[in-house]
């Protein structure tokens, strides 16, 4: 619990400094300052939200083929579903590798 709070006296260039890293972090400039001094890794995707972006094309595309595939007879031999599979597992790892770098 944040119950306490700390007034000091920083250079510009180093507030500036601190203020950028948080921001590249999505952070407020409290929370980056307690995770700093909590040793807490911090990790800066610089294209973070244009994998994002392309992730989630990548996974609607994938819902849609799947939707398509299973509202018609069409029969996916063994391969496709063996494929179609560990293309989403993949897409699955990877979300759960960038949500755990938040």
């Amino acid at each position: 619990m944040k119950d306490e709070t700390i007034h000091f006296r920083i250079e510009k260039r180093l507030k500036e400094k601190l203020e950028d890293e948080s921001k590249k972090m999505n952070l407020s400039l409290s929370e980056y300052i307690n995770k700093k001094l909590e040793n807490k890794s911090l990790v800066v995707i610089e294209e973070g939200k244009q994998i994002y972006y392309e992730l989630n094309k990548i996974g609607n595309n994938l819902n849609q083929i799947a939707r398509k595939l299973n509202s018609t007879n069409n029969n996916l031999n063994l391969q496709d579903k063996v494929q179609l599979n560990y293309i989403s597992e993949g897409i699955n790892k990877i979300w759960q590798l960038l949500n755990s770098l938040k």
